[in-house]
């Protein structure tokens, strides 16, 4: 984003004070359906990357109400809201509403708790670490190997002046693929603006699922697929993609 939003939402000094055409086409607000497209950002001097927050709650409404014990979110809700939330490049924030007595309701207290079991199962084995990883173009000292661990001290990038990769894994038997994870080097920026997944299946690869922002973190969450390939295609990019880290999860 432009580095001059981080001071839109301030009231007083910011705000227009006469009828002034350049404020008009300077204002940009945290509401604007386009904050980081490349035709925003093809005049700005300085850019800044900082993640979306999103906030919901547990139960319908902020607060605790007692005619509202049965109405916690399912688990499957709360699932859909993370993967869309956290695994969309953004942070959650997931609201529970103590009691008059100031405790957690037993019904809340058991959906974190089945939201937290979910969260391990889905995310505790990595198939990556018995396949075989490769891609098709390598900068020097970033190889794809680099995206096996989720740190920024390594990551992968294709050769210079390349906006695009294609990654892939391959196992020597197939494997139940439940979620993907792909994490830029947020250091670097937000690069990636498109990419695709394709699984061996039936004799070939096809297309499985298909994004646009990685950023920070992106969860592509597939169910359940059998097989012994998968690969990645990063088809856009601003710049050099970068990936810091790449992770294939057995699913549940």
């Amino acid at each position: 984003m432009p580095l001059r939003t981080r001071d839109t939402e301030k009231i007083s000094e910011n705000s227009q004070h006469t009828d002034s055409d350049e404020f008009r086409q300077r204002k940009i607000s945290a509401w604007d359906e386009d904050l980081g497209s490349r035709e925003i950002l093809r005049n700005e001097p300085q850019l800044i990357w900082y993640p979306a927050e999103v906030n919901t709650s547990i139960r319908p409404g902020w607060f605790w109400h007692e005619n509202e014990n049965d109405s916690v979110k399912p688990l499957n809700e709360l699932i859909r809201i993370y993967n869309s939330s956290v695994g969309g490049n953004a942070t959650f924030l997931l609201n529970i509403p103590p009691t008059s007595e100031g405790l957690f309701h037993e019904n809340d207290v058991k959906r974190l708790n089945e939201l937290g079991g979910y969260l391990k199962a889905a995310f505790s084995e990595d198939l990556l670490c018995c396949a075989e990883l490769t891609a098709d173009s390598c900068a020097e000292g970033h190889d794809i190997t680099a995206a096996r661990s989720q740190d920024y001290d390594g990551f992968y990038s294709p050769k210079s002046g390349s906006c695009s990769a294609v990654i892939t894994a391959r196992w020597e038997a197939p494997v139940d693929v439940g979620n993907i994870v792909i994490m830029e080097n947020i250091l670097k920026g937000q690069r990636i603006e498109r990419f695709s997944v394709d699984a061996y299946l039936d004799g070939r690869l096809t297309e499985v699922y298909s994004g646009t922002v990685v950023g920070y973190k992106r969860i592509v969450p597939l169910g359940r697929i059998t097989t012994d390939r998968i690969r990645i295609r990063i088809t856009d990019s601003r710049t050099e993609p970068t990936v810091a880290f790449l992770g294939i999860f057995k699913a549940i």
